[in-house]
């Protein structure tokens, strides 16, 4: 069964591995298997979860492996603490499971509560329909075009900016009942 949780200290050489997997198995993330082994490190990554007020990761964990992670980040600085960044990404072997979704859930959840944040914004590739329609069935609208998001083996890839509104949630109105019929 999977679980979601959050990223601790111990999980640090796991997810250095985690991330040189799936750096290898798709495109559109960020960040290439060379620039993993390159720019970052196992203590590199597991300082991040000192700063739990700017950024906040979950994993997704199979059999105690990380088979895929989200992320929430924000700006320091007083002006931008009402909106974050979100960035997640499913180990190839478990798509199509629904990973992708709880994990989604959990950070929008924690967005919401914890950071009591407005919004939410996201960047993906105009070509990634899968993520395109995950982000979409969670209320993600599209507010923008990148004529270049990435660049992946010398080939420009164009891509929107995605956003989340946590402000103006529906409220369920509760029906009234007439005492006169």
């Amino acid at each position: 069964m999977v679980s979601i949780r959050t990223f601790e200290w111990e999980d640090a050489n796991e997810f250095y591995n985690y991330l040189m997997k799936v750096a290898d198995q798709t495109p559109y993330l960020s960040f290439s298997g060379e620039d993993v082994r390159v720019r970052f490190t196992p203590e590199m990554l597991a300082s991040q979860i000192e700063n739990d007020h700017l950024n906040i990761s979950f994993l997704a964990i199979d059999r105690q492996k990380i088979i895929g992670l989200s992320q929430l980040s924000r700006n320091p600085l007083p002006r931008f603490a009402n909106r974050a960044e979100f960035a997640i990404s499913v180990d190839k072997d478990y798509w199509g499971k629904h990973i992708g979704s709880q994990l989604l859930e959990k950070t929008i959840q924690w967005g919401e509560n914890r950071w009591h944040v407005g919004g939410i914004y996201l960047d993906v590739a105009n070509d990634n329909e899968r993520a395109f329609n995950l982000y979409s069935k969670y209320g993600f609208k599209i507010i923008g075009e990148y004529p270049i998001l990435i660049t992946v083996d010398g080939r420009d890839l164009a891509g929107k900016m995605m956003y989340k509104d946590l402000r103006n949630k529906p409220r369920v109105r509760k029906r009234s009942v007439s005492r006169y019929k």
